[in-house]
């Protein structure tokens, strides 16, 4: 079982790396064996903000967006304007079904990420990045959808991705839909 105040005790540095990958494997994977170092977390980042890292912290966003959690979410990013950060905020504004606000927020974080890291693929999580194509299609029009395709195209990083594969079955669905 896991034991908060001997976890306390290992070199910070290291606990900080333990902690983000439990977070961030809860984040994508929802392995409930990590809840209580990321409920350790979430304790921390509420006792003291100052002494988590910067990628801890976003990745308790990303996981107080998934789990609807306003306080946590805004606790996580207080202080964060990178663009990692303000994807996570626009996300939550798609899963408050604000698709159009969601999407130029989407689209502005983006920017700031492509500025940040360089590239265009693969600048966001999946955890994350799946949001934006999920705000294109539920605003229904043409030229969402294809918007959206295009985003998912370049993300699977194939013209014609397998519609059996991560980006590939966004890509097939966009199809079907497009007929």
């Amino acid at each position: 079982p896991f034991d908060g105040p001997s976890f306390e005790r290992i070199e910070p540095l290291w606990r900080s790396q333990l902690a983000y990958q439990a977070v961030a494997t809860t984040c994508l994977y929802w392995a409930t064996d990590y809840h209580p170092v990321v409920e350790w977390a979430a304790e921390q980042l509420a006792q003291n903000p100052n002494q988590l890292s910067e990628d801890l912290r976003l990745a308790l966003g990303d996981l107080a967006m998934q789990r609807a959690d306003s306080g946590l979410l805004q606790a996580a990013l207080a202080g964060l304007d990178d663009g990692l950060s303000a994807a996570i905020r626009a996300a939550a504004l798609i899963i408050d079904g604000q698709w159009a606000t969601g999407q130029a927020a989407f689209e502005a974080a983006l920017k700031q990420r492509k500025g940040e890291i360089g590239g265009t693929k693969r600048l966001l999580p999946d955890s994350i990045a799946w949001f934006y194509p999920l705000s294109l299609l539920a605003q229904s029009t043409p030229r969402h959808l294809e918007l959206a395709r295009k985003f998912c195209v370049g993300e699977a990083g194939k013209r014609e991705p397998s519609p059996y594969a991560g980006w590939g079955r966004w890509v097939h669905a966009i199809d079907v839909r497009l007929g």
